[in-house]
């Protein structure tokens, strides 16, 4: 079903944007399991609604995966590329103390 039912009067997104917009809307209640629930579903959509409009963001996948995080799947991330440590001075240190483990045997470095 287009997320342009969910759209209030008066608001005005252009093709492309509803397009994003649904796509987001129909793998966000597939990822959180909500699809048969229409008031869920509807909630969702006017999040991603609310989303689009307060950045600007229309890219599908990025609507979808902060739609996802905000509503409990934080767990689900479509991220491009590994993971960046916040502390490089601890992931140095835990790195440099790491087990490495070689044909099943654990020896510290």
């Amino acid at each position: 079903m287009p997320v342009k039912r969910y759209v209030k009067k008066g608001v005005v997104f252009t093709p492309q944007a509803l397009s994003s917009m649904g796509k987001a809307l129909e793998e966000t209640t597939e990822i959180l399991r909500i699809r048969g629930d229409e008031t869920k579903r509807r909630n969702v959509a006017r999040f991603i609604i609310g989303l689009a409009q307060e950045d600007n963001n229309l890219d599908g996948a990025a609507l979808r995966d902060r739609a996802v995080a905000a509503l409990g799947g934080v767990a689900y991330c479509a991220v491009p590329g590994p993971p960046q440590p916040s502390n490089l001075r601890a992931s140095a240190e835990l790195t440099e103390k790491r087990w490495i483990l070689h044909d099943g045997e654990g020896s510290a470095p």
